[in-house]
């Protein structure tokens, strides 16, 4: 029962960052590699290279080995540090949990691959990640990718959190074909332009409802790019794209973004057991989710 019997206070209109760090906390694995004494006693050695990740680790602290203390856990100096590295959430104002999670888990990652530099002697030459490879060809850009992906995500966030994408270009004017993949730990869908794609709309004042194949499929439908420029007949012009999830991380966030301003109102259907095996290239053993947590905002 990985549950923790404690919650957080709020230090500060800071629901947003006490529903983020609640979910993250219940991914198991992460959670027990950084309550791992030896992982964070050399991590506490090398503080300077990861304050963040500290501070994260003291809320887990408090939240899994605390239970006998009663009350809640004050995450006043981990709001405190991660307001210092980012002003976005200095104040007393309400955020986003989309901002925050994004900028966590990117925080972390590279402060963790600091550390793993530092523990392997490891040194990054100069424009090491940026050579030229003939991009038409899928193995070798993916080949390069996944090299680079085991230099800049070198952590237990790039080990549970991270899949690739695929992005292909079509030219039309001499349909050659060239591929590049991006690293992802988040998955953000638009839920107003899936309801638009969709023809989801307000229909006699009936709210949308949108669910997990929806947000999917939009997000690999085909679209034509313009002023793309082809090596191959050497033009600028129209070429057909299309992205799509090559593979998927062990543990999968999802953001369903409703907008800023104008929230978009509509329905979510969200599955306690999901089968993204429909959506991926690469197929795994096991590609179904298991939901661990939700963070809904309301008001």
């Amino acid at each position: 029962n990985f549950v923790s019997e404690r919650g957080l206070d709020n230090v500060g209109a800071t629901c947003y960052m006490n529903a983020t760090l609640q979910c993250l906390a219940n991914i198991k694995p992460i959670t027990d590699y950084f309550l791992n004494k030896e992982h964070y006693s050399y991590l506490f050695k090398n503080f300077d290279l990861c304050l963040l990740t500290l501070q994260y680790i003291q809320v887990l602290i408090g939240l899994y080995c605390n239970e006998s203390q009663k009350g809640s856990y004050s995450p006043d100096e981990f709001k405190k540090t991660i307001s210092e590295l980012n002003p976005l959430f200095q104040g007393i104002q309400a955020n986003d949990s989309k901002d925050l999670v994004i900028f966590l888990l990117e925080a972390m990652n590279n402060e963790l691959v600091k550390i793993h530099n530092k523990k392997h002697n490891i040194i990054e030459k100069e424009n090491e990640l940026n050579q030229v490879i003939d991009s038409s060809d899928e193995k070798k850009v993916l080949a390069y990718f996944v090299h680079n992906f085991k230099k800049t995500h070198c952590s237990i966030i790039g080990d549970y959190l991270c899949g690739f994408n695929k992005s292909v270009f079509i030219c039309q004017n001499c349909s050659r074909i060239t591929f590049n993949f991006n690293i992802f730990n988040i998955l953000i869908f638009s839920l107003e332009a899936t309801s638009n794609y969709f023809n989801l709309s307000y229909n006699n004042s009936i709210i949308p409802t949108i669910n997990f194949d929806f947000c999917f499929k939009y997000m690999s439908k085909d679209e034509l790019f313009q002023d793309t420029y082809c090596q191959r007949c050497g033009t600028i012009g129209l070429a057909k794209y299309r992205e799509t999830i090559y593979s998927l991380p062990l543990y999968l966030i999802i953001i369903l973004n409703r907008g800023r301003g104008n929230i978009f109102n509509c329905n979510v259907q969200i599955p306690e057991i999901f089968d993204a095996s429909n959506y991926i290239e690469i197929k795994s053993q096991n590609n179904n989710y298991e939901l661990v947590g939700i963070v809904s905002h309301f008001g």
